[in-house]
């Protein structure tokens, strides 16, 4: 009845009868799925153990590792880690960036399962693994059905995001509102000012998410967790600094990459300082893909660009984790969005390049926090600018810096972790604690 009725609505108010129906839908799902996860909660009274399933895509968009090795460390907890495809990716490059994925948390020693069996040839379904809760970091449909709104509608399900929550698009919806969204049994927001936006646009109001601070953060608190190993491989005098660029090419309703602008500039920069700054080349995760399809680059010119960056003696190529890469380095220069707060947490000066199209209206009022405490940079000029300042020996943050890590950082660190705050959660909700 609703296809008929938009097909017989003007084109001109048709945005508008789409926007009203959409509301409804995602109310109407709200409702549904709080009366299916009191009867999901049910079912755990009296279970000894809960298995709990992480569905995970990318490497570099690992951020639940605090919470997921603390359930390792309580017997109440059975967690797992199931990887997932990427659907956007041809077959070649899906197997191998899932092959990529596998292997990663198996040399973590993590408990992991591979969606694919290969000797089957065919996908493996939630209901075989029988997860109690499952965990997503990735809000959007980028995976087969059955890791994405099947198990979301199918199970309790989490959400840690895979970004620190700085940006503002897609009208909100696309970060706080979608169906995905609105399914969740519990969102773990990393800040006030997420929080406050789903109370104000999602259609779920907010009620179900909970504040707890950014997992991923905890080691920059807590050293005695990070894992010593130096993520560098100079070891020389040279300064380290990271160069982050965002997947974000020519997408004009998020203009945050700089990219197609710099690469060229970057390489030169990097051949020019190479005696005294050795270089980590910290691109997005989708940002390779994207340049593949991309018209001016394509596969051959990408993996070439990537390569010279990943075998050249001034530099280095990291795809996965960064923790200890952001703890022993001396600055970065970046227009990512996670990262306009993640490098805030190391105290290290940081270069955010600003979009020529990218203005404040694209960040929330933490991501204009953050910018603000960055210096900013408009044109290649001002990137050497900051290196030069860089080789100088007295280069600190800025005070606003300082004065954004002690009001919008440490509040959510001070006293207990986020990691440790998820688990209570989870076990308050649950009712473990008052067996």
């Amino acid at each position: 009845m609703s296809n008929i009725i938009r097909k017989i609505i003007p084109n001109s108010v048709r945005g508008i009868v789409n926007n009203f129906f959409t509301l409804i839908q995602k109310q109407l799902l709200v409702q549904k799925m709080r009366f299916k996860h009191k009867k999901l909660l049910e079912g755990l009274k009296g279970k000894k153990k809960i298995k709990v399933v992480f569905l995970e895509i990318f490497k570099g968009m690992w951020k639940a590792d605090p919470v997921f090795l603390k359930m390792l460390n309580d017997p109440y907890f059975e967690p797992i880690i199931l990887v997932c495809p990427c659907t956007a990716y041809d077959e070649i490059l899906l197997k191998s960036e899932m092959n990529a994925v596998y292997n990663f948390f198996k040399e973590k020693g993590y408990p992991v399962l591979s969606s694919y069996i290969k000797e089957e040839d065919r996908w493996i379904q939630l209901d075989e693994i029988k997860p109690d809760i499952i965990f997503f970091n990735i809000p959007h449909n980028m995976t087969r059905k059955e890791y994405y709104s099947n198990a979301y509608m199918s199970y309790l399900s989490c959400y840690i995001p895979y970004n620190h929550d700085v940006g503002v698009f897609g009208g909100i919806v696309n970060q706080h509102n979608q169906l995905f969204h609105n399914a969740q049994w519990v969102i773990f927001t990393p800040h006030q000012c997420s929080y406050t936006i789903y109370q104000r646009f999602s259609a779920a109001k907010g009620r179900n998410v909970v504040v707890t601070g950014y997992p991923p953060m905890e080691p920059f608190f807590c050293n005695h967790d990070v894992e010593r190993k130096s993520s560098w491989n100079n070891f020389d005098s040279r300064k380290r600094v990271i160069w982050a660029p965002h997947h974000t090419i020519d997408m004009e309703y998020l203009p945050f990459s700089n990219f197609l602008i710099y690469a060229d500039d970057m390489l030169k920069l990097a051949k020019k300082y190479s005696n005294k700054i050795f270089w980590s080349f910290k691109p997005h995760p989708e940002l390779k893909y994207k340049l593949y399809k991309h018209h001016e680059w394509g596969v051959k010119k990408t993996d070439l660009y990537y390569k010279h960056w990943e075998d050249s003696d001034f530099s280095q190529l990291d795809q996965g984790e960064y923790i200890n890469l952001f703890i022993e380095s001396d600055a970065m220069i970046h227009d990512c969005g996670s990262f306009l707060a993640e490098y805030m947490y190391v105290k290290k000066p940081v270069l955010y390049m600003l979009n020529i199209n990218n203005g404040s209206s694209y960040y929330n009022s933490f991501g204009n926090k953050a910018l603000k405490a960055c210096r900013v940079g408009n044109n290649k000029e001002d990137i050497e600018c900051f290196i030069q300042n860089l080789l100088v020996k007295d280069f600190f943050i800025t005070d606003e810096h300082r004065i954004f890590y002690e009001t919008e950082i440490f509040k959510y660190f001070n006293g207990t972790t986020p990691s440790l705050k998820i688990i209570n959660i989870l076990k308050n909700k649950i009712g473990e604690r008052q067996k």
